[in-house]
């Protein structure tokens, strides 16, 4: 007689020496003859294993269990021309779907540190100071930074018309003050090929 237990999900096994099921059958069910299970005190058990090389191999999470809170700001005089700093961007009239509505600020990662297929998680805000008022405008993200992916981007930080009145604050004569603040959550490596 057989009896399938697929309604139990897949497991992995990586470093497991052994695996099994709390409640396979229940006793009553064992133990009736009519069952055929238990004959003459034996009765025998089998197994399929499947071992299957995964392409999906994951990733480790190794996270900072006190991250520290920096920051940096920038004082740009003359905002009127686009600054090209290699840590910030700033489209003074936006750009993509901020374009000629907003600012847009984008914040690069220097990766020359960072190994090849390691991934950083941080949490980002970014904001445009208001220097009379201190009702800064700002934008948050928690977001992975690679080699392949190492800038953010707030392409609607403040809108262009808020921006640019004289009683907000942002732009004081034609200077502004942008800032950022960010903390290194953890750091994401690949792992190495797992067995399933």
């Amino acid at each position: 007689m057989r009896t399938s237990i697929s309604q139990h999900k897949v497991q992995t096994y990586q470093n497991l020496r052994e695996w099994g099921i709390a409640k396979f059958i229940d006793l009553r069910t064992f133990y009736d003859p009519s069952k055929g299970y238990l004959i003459e005190d034996t009765c025998v058990f089998g197994a399929e294993v499947f071992v299957a090389k995964t392409t999906n191999k994951g990733d480790c999470l190794s996270m900072i269990k006190e991250p520290a809170t920096l920051s940096h700001s920038w004082k740009f005089n003359n905002y009127s021309l686009a600054n090209l700093d290699k840590k910030i961007r700033v489209y003074p009239n936006g750009t993509l779907e901020g374009k000629g509505n907003s600012i847009s600020v984008f914040l690069a990662l220097d990766t020359s540190t960072l190994p090849p297929d390691a991934k950083l998680l941080m949490d980002y805000t970014v904001r445009a100071k208001d220097q009379v008022r201190r009702h800064h405008a700002e934008a948050k993200a928690c977001c992975k930074f690679s080699h392949s992916s190492a800038a953010w981007d707030s392409r609607q930080l403040v809108a262009l018309a808020k921006f640019k009145d004289p009683s907000s604050g942002f732009l004081v004569g034609d200077s502004c003050i942008l800032e950022a603040e960010f903390r290194v959550l953890g750091l994401i490596n690949p792992l190495t090929d797992v067995i399933i």
